[in-house]
């Protein structure tokens, strides 16, 4: 007796191989779109997390009236200089009180990143990535209207701007 595959044999095996590998591809490719979609939402998502951030500053802010800054002679509480945003609020650690803290928002052009530089009473910095793909990073105060615009862009075109009332 002959010891071999017949050719039903390999045709069966064949016809098994190519089905596996067509259900393969067509995972793949739903995965592909899939991701593809996904990418611009979680990078939308990202961008509103840091723009809740940035209000949340301006809210935590101890801003003074007009009247108390020119009397005390304190810097602006909000500068914007070379697209750098810079705010001036109060942090709280657990179990302190607030103090004093500088917020430095700003894009890293070669890395195309969004980063925040914080600086804290007695010297402690702190450094944190807050979104990637960034391509554009704008800031504007109106000094008219009272106003802070601040707009984002993705790498794909994708702006988100916001505007907030300053105190």
């Amino acid at each position: 007796m002959k010891r071999g595959l017949t050719m039903i044999e390999l045709l069966v095996a064949l016809g098994i191989f190519s089905g596996v590998m067509l259900g393969v591809v067509s995972w793949i490719q739903t995965t592909t779109r899939t991701s593809s979609l996904v990418e611009p939402l979680r990078w939308q998502v990202a961008a509103e997390a840091v723009l809740q951030l940035i209000h949340d500053d301006l809210i935590i802010g101890d801003f003074p009236t007009d009247r108390q800054r020119h009397r005390l002679n304190t810097p602006p509480q909000v500068r914007v200089s070379d697209n750098v945003l810079e705010i001036r609020t109060r942090s709280q650690a657990q179990g302190q009180s607030a103090s004093p803290a500088t917020h430095r928002y700003l894009i890293d052009r070669l890395a195309g990143t969004l980063m925040r530089s914080a600086q804290y009473p007695r010297g402690r910095r702190e450094n944190r990535l807050l979104l990637d793909n960034v391509s554009q990073w704008s800031c504007t105060i109106n000094d008219e209207a009272q106003t802070l615009r601040v707009s984002i862009t993705s790498e794909n075109n994708q702006i988100i701007t916001r505007s907030y009332r300053l105190p």
